[in-house]
């Protein structure tokens, strides 16, 4: 009880709390430790450390928090700032401890929130959830409760929570047949009242929609209640169905830049769709205060199952429909032992006929039927024969059409027996025919934006000049990289973007692109090629054209000798030749980008020397494969050359091996790198122009080389086998072979030099004691030491072996 002083009365405020005790066993682990021999301690806390009453002096309310415990007795506590809010007790013991508290003003919150946010998954399949409730105010909350109303696990009875304390657990839902926004509220009491908190979680279900509808949100801008033509639709504006509880079926969706938006009940029935309302916006259609227009759908299934005999099953599937809603994709199925499917039919509604059949898109080998025949299916619509019949995974169907059209319940048939036909129909999710609902509003004052045209060019130091243009009006003339208009307010609407070619300019010099920014969303896209931008109510919009200067490639051929036919490249210029005496070819307005430029090698002739002029030094070039990578960049002008010489030659690396190694042979060249399998093998290189090549073994461990033999016509070509070197001097039309053989071992050795006297006087004779050790693991020959000053006879004139000294 405390008791609050007045000047007049007092008052005396009861404030309830409860206290929990945690009772731990006195065999085997203390947690909390052990006070009294080998009994374990218990902890005593407060279950909340505000209590559910409050009091108000002074018209402001407080209740009394509890900081927490400080052992000892009552008149010898002292507060400490590190207090902590709970008491450790000795078993069968006196534990004395003083409670501090402050009174505050309460600031009851509650926050709750579920993830993922989004799920995608199969359709029948089921979604987890996890949900963290947490206690963000000042004070404890008591009756915590949470609702899902969609989904029914994931309702939570918590209890009471302390300030800052958060609870965390994982739900379910099962059988998910339909998209769905399911929403979870948390409830949570103090001092009488409640406090709310919600979050959603979006499933989505990966499988065509069953029944939709189309809707256009445009604004009627001379407010008669009705679309005119001319009339434009609005981005942004949120569309959603609702049932006649005003419960939203489905997701809602924001119209596109044309103001349409497609909705999926996905359910058949009477609903209503409705918007959110903008301000600065009066609905005129239908107009009143609940701004819903009334609409009815149909709905079927996405397969249909037929039973047209008793040992004879068939099946047909909506399994996709476009982004775009033009292109619709069936499966036709052939269950084991049936009879091949001879066709099947998908019913159209009488507002599509075969002029709105795209038919380069559609699935070939169909016609459109009335088929109401012996043995027809009854339905009117678009057939595929299927002679063959199909297999029983099923083949695909595409009905592509040159303009969307909203899902409901259609038909489809199938027809089987040959020249004794029998067929089936059953209801399957199609194409419907129904006109967008319309939703108009006018704005209650001028509704105003912000739009700007800015200028990018690649390189930056480009000598381009532009004009830069708001609704074909020139705002920016001649301006180069980061020209602008400047931010021009406009009506909220369409507007129009675009760039002209300024003082010695021509755009076709350039690669030009266009992209858009709303800067308060940070909202990104690209316009169409009209340049049409919508600028919304308050909206800043920034739109850059970005200019790539377009570049050049010149490809030269030089030769040293004669040749008989054209030279041919290919790579990332296409296929080109230059002529055999020589000669260069210019590529122009390229892309900037990376061009690969190949020569064809021909017999006997060698690729001499491969160059490139870039002025980045961004270009590669391997003289090995014949190809320059040609890295070019906006505005720059690269220049490869390719010098062939006639007589060319050719050398060969041969491996031989002496053992069984377990990984091939690694060489480095001047030719480029290569590897010979680990049991030995060859590497030829041919039409190489005369020159001076070295060819390198990499070493492995274990393993020496033992001989480099190279047969050179003129004996140009050296070794140094130590090193697994080859020096080849190849000349002109000589064929050059060089054999490695290795042997296993590592071959090492180490030398030790010591001096008879570490002081040295003059006339002093000094001793040079030199201990030469074959440390590896073969055989050493010719061992020698050589000392400048000290003449030393040779160590060993024969082998010395492994371990000699």
């Amino acid at each position: 009880t405390v008791h609050v002083d007045a000047p007049n009365d007092g008052i005396d405020v009861l404030m309830s709390y409860t206290m929990r005790l945690d009772e731990t066993p006195n065999a085997g682990f203390c947690p909390y430790g052990s006070s009294n021999e080998d009994l374990c301690d218990d902890k005593v806390d407060f279950v909340n450390n505000t209590p559910p009453q409050t009091v108000v002096v002074d018209g402001v309310t407080y209740t009394l928090d509890i900081l927490g415990f400080v052992p000892g007795e009552s008149g010898t506590c002292e507060y400490d700032p590190n207090i902590v809010d709970y008491f450790i007790t000795g078993e069968l013991m006196r534990n004395d401890a003083c409670v501090f508290a402050r009174f505050i003003q309460p600031g009851p919150a509650i926050a709750i929130q579920k993830s993922p946010d989004l799920q995608q998954i199969t359709i029948g399949d089921y979604a987890e959830f996890e949900i963290t409730v947490s206690n963000p105010g000042n004070v404890g909350l008591r009756n915590v409760v949470v609702v899902d109303p969609l989904t029914p696990d994931c309702d939570r009875e918590i209890g009471e929570m302390k300030s800052g304390a958060d609870y965390s657990y994982v739900c379910t839902a099962y059988d998910i047949e339909t998209d769905f926004d399911n929403e979870a509220t948390a409830t949570g009491q103090f001092d009488g009242q409640n406090y709310f908190a919600s979050d959603t979680a979006r499933v989505d279900v990966l499988a065509p929609d069953t029944a939709t509808v189309h809707a256009m949100k445009y604004h009627d801008q001379n407010g008669n209640g009705a679309y005119d033509d001319g009339e434009p639709g609005l981005f942004g504006w949120t569309f959603c169905v609702k049932d006649e509880n005003d419960a939203t079926i489905g997701f809602c969706q924001v119209t596109g830049l044309d103001g349409k938006a497609t909705l999926a009940p996905n359910q058949a029935g009477d609903f209503k769709l409705c918007e959110e309302a903008q301000n600065g916006w009066t609905n005129t259609d239908p107009g009143g205060s609940t701004a819903c227009k009334p609409f009815s759908v149909t709905q079927a299934p996405l397969y249909a199952e037929y039973y047209p005999s008793l040992y004879d099953i068939y099946g047909v599937e909506l399994v996709e429909k476009s982004d775009d809603e033009l292109a619709w994709t069936y499966a036709a199925y052939q269950f084991m032992e049936s009879q091949p499917l001879d066709a099947w039919t998908l019913a159209l509604p009488s507002c599509i006929d075969e002029s709105q059949i795209d038919a380069e898109r559609t699935t070939a080998g169909w016609s459109i039927v009335e088929d109401s025949g012996e043995g027809g299916t009854g339905l009117r619509g678009i057939r595929w024969q299927t002679p063959d019949g199909v297999p029983p995974e099923g083949s695909t169907f595409t009905l592509a059409l040159s303009r969307p059209y909203p899902t409901g319940a259609g038909m489809a048939g199938i027809t089987m027996g040959g020249a004794a036909p029998v067929s089936g129909a059953e209801p399957i999710a199609g194409p419907t025919c129904a006109d967008p609902i319309l939703i108009g509003n006018q704005t209650e004052a001028p509704a105003v934006g912000l739009l700007e045209v800015r200028k990018e060019v690649q390189p930056v130091n480009d000598d381009g000049f532009f004009n830069l243009a708001i609704d074909a009006v020139i705002l920016a003339a001649d301006v180069k990289h980061g020209g602008t208009t400047g931010k021009h307010e406009v009506t909220a609407g369409i507007h129009t973007v675009g760039e002209g070619a300024g003082t010695l300019t021509e755009l076709d010099n350039y690669d030009r692109s266009l992209r858009c920014t709303e800067t308060t969303q940070g909202t990104t896209w690209t316009p169409d090629v009209t340049g049409e931008v919508f600028v919304g109510e308050g909206q800043d919009v920034v739109c850059t054209f970005t200019n790539i200067r377009r570049s050049a490639i010149t490809v030269i051929k030089q030769v040293v000798g004669t040749a008989s036919a054209d030279w041919a490249f290919s790579g990332g210029l296409g296929a080109f030749t230059l002529p055999a005496a020589g000669g260069q070819r210019e590529f122009i307005l390229l892309p900037p980008g990376t061009y690969p430029i190949a020569e064809t090698q021909i017999d006997n002739w060698a690729l001499g020397a491969l160059t490139c002029l870039d002025p980045d030094f961004g270009t590669q070039v391997n003289l090995a494969t014949s190809t320059a990578t040609v890295d070019l960049d906006p505005g720059e002008t690269v220049i490869c050359t390719f010098a062939n010489v006639a007589n060319a030659g050719s050398i060969t690396i041969i491996k031989q091996v002496n053992g069984t190694p377990d990984t091939p042979w690694a060489f480095d060249t001047s030719l480029g790198e290569f590897t010979v399998e680990a049991t030995g093998g060859s590497k030829a290189f041919a039409n190489i122009a005369a020159g001076a090549y070295t060819v390198i073994e990499r070493g492995k461990q274990d393993w020496h080389v033992a001989a480099i033999d190279c047969t050179d016509p003129d004996g140009g070509t050296t070794v140094d086998p130590i090193a697994g070197k080859a020096f080849i001097d190849l000349d002109a039309g000589e064929s050059i072979t060089c054999t490695f053989v290795n042997e296993p071992g590592r071959p090492a050795i180490t030398l030790d030099k010591s001096v008879s006297t570490p002081v040295v006087y003059p006339n002093t004779v000094v001793t040079y004691t030199f201990a030469v050790e074959n440390t590896g693991e073969v055989p050493l020959r010719n061992v020698r030491i050589d000392d400048d000053r000290c003449v030393v006879a040779s160590v060993v004139d024969g082998d010395f072996n492994a371990g000699d000294t």
